[in-house]
């Protein structure tokens, strides 16, 4: 059996994040509940911001992390 998976919406933007806690939700699972506080997140933020770029010229893909 073959099995595809398709995101199917009536056009309206959702954050990833907010469709998965509805998925789970929907599907009866609990919905994870970890929180990284800006403090941690900022200089990590920063630090990949920086290697893009000194590598995005070298063909790294653009971050989904950026500050």
């Amino acid at each position: 059996m073959a099995v595809q998976a398709y995101f199917i919406t009536n056009v309206e933007p959702i954050k990833f994040w907010e469709f998965m806690s509805l998925l789970l939700v929907g599907l009866g699972c609990e919905r994870p509940s970890i929180k990284i506080p800006a403090v941690v997140m900022m200089p990590i933020a920063h630090l990949v911001d920086l290697a893009y770029k000194l590598f995005g010229p070298h063909g790294m893909k653009v971050p989904q992390l950026t500050p």
